[in-house]
């Protein structure tokens, strides 16, 4: 239910934008109806109905859903340190060791953890895990036989010059039946309304299985034949489409950290993808989830929707995740 062209584009395009370690196989490439259909998908495959699949928080909300809603598999939640003990350490940074501690605390509990999944570029916290984090985390997944899904979907959208995107596409894989590429053109193209996401992996029995739901979740051949034309123009995307894009989140994400600081708010900085994560603890009138929901509603009376911490999992009252990839009259008003 993928038009064989539209897979070799899909090919030539991860190994390009994406530097593969080696040359990839355009029919280990399974194209679906989104990333949400792929989670889904990747849940009834590899993880029985009441084991889990770790990740750390805070995350993406509707993760949980794409996992849990029909597939029945639990998210076993792993909260990174919001402050970290030292001022060398990033606030959030994500650490192999706190993964590790929370994957054997779950088993003496008796949970059963098939997979880890990491979000890179993080949402909501715009964090770019460095080649070192990965790998770690690629090490941890072996050494326990964890599978490994990465969702990479923001990662045109690093705009921070200073910081270099890596791929799990670009490591070296200790187990590479177990690691599982995912990617889609909602974001860094934003194209939502196409539903395309793209699964690459070394697991032929996982690609068969995903291929045999091809009916239930085809993203339609003529939009295929579009994005095909989109990834083909190598020009257009290095001289114009990514350079603008780049661009334009560096100076929206400016302007909001900006604000943001004047105001008095701690932010978390931002690498890659559309987000802020900040801390506006300091304006509750007590330290909990029914004041930030409190602190919610002040600023849905001015008008103003920014996603309350509590929705993305944080384990801290207090912090919002805003979009700053809006039009600056847009933000401004």
């Amino acid at each position: 239910f993928c038009i064989l062209s539209f897979r070799n584009s899909l090919k030539s395009f991860f190994e390009r934008e994406f530097d593969s370690r080696e040359p990839l196989d355009a029919d280990n490439i399974v194209v679906v109806c989104g990333l949400t259909a792929l989670l889904e998908s990747l849940a009834f495959a590899l993880i029985d109905q009441g084991d889990y699949i770790m990740t750390s928080s805070p995350y993406y909300y509707r993760i949980k859903n794409d996992l849990t809603e029909r597939a029945r598999v639990n998210v076993l939640e792993v909260p990174l340190i919001a402050k970290p003990k030292t001022r060398r350490v990033k606030p959030y940074t994500l650490d192999v060791d706190i993964l590790e501690e929370g994957f054997l605390e779950a088993e003496r509990e008796g949970k059963r953890v098939k997979a880890v999944l990491l979000v890179n570029p993080n949402n909501p916290l715009g964090d770019v895990y460095t080649a070192q984090q990965l790998n770690h985390i690629l090490e941890f997944a072996a050494r326990y036989q964890l599978h490994v899904i990465v969702d990479e979907i923001y990662a045109l959208s690093v705009f921070d010059p200073d910081v270099t995107f890596t791929s799990v596409l670009s490591l070296y894989h200790p187990d590479p039946e177990k690691v599982h590429f995912i990617w889609g053109f909602s974001k860094d193209f934003g194209l939502s309304g196409y539903r395309c996401g793209a699964l690459y992996t070394n697991n032929k029995p996982l690609v068969k299985y995903m291929v045999s739901l091809g009916l239930y979740q085809q993203t339609a051949p003529l939009v295929q034949q579009r994005l095909k034309h989109i990834i083909d123009d190598t020009d257009w995307l290095h001289q114009t489409y990514i350079p603008t894009l780049h661009e334009r989140l560096r100076r929206q994400y400016r302007m909001c950290y900006d604000a943001l600081v004047k105001c008095g708010v701690d932010v978390h900085h931002s690498s890659g993808g559309i987000f802020v994560w900040m801390d506006a603890s300091k304006y509750l009138p007590e330290q909990t989830f029914a004041a930030e929901e409190w602190l919610f509603d002040q600023f849905m009376k001015e008008n103003v929707f920014i996603l309350p911490g509590k929705a993305c999992y944080s384990t801290k009252p207090g912090c919002f995740r805003i979009v700053f990839a809006l039009e600056e009259n847009v933000c401004l008003e």
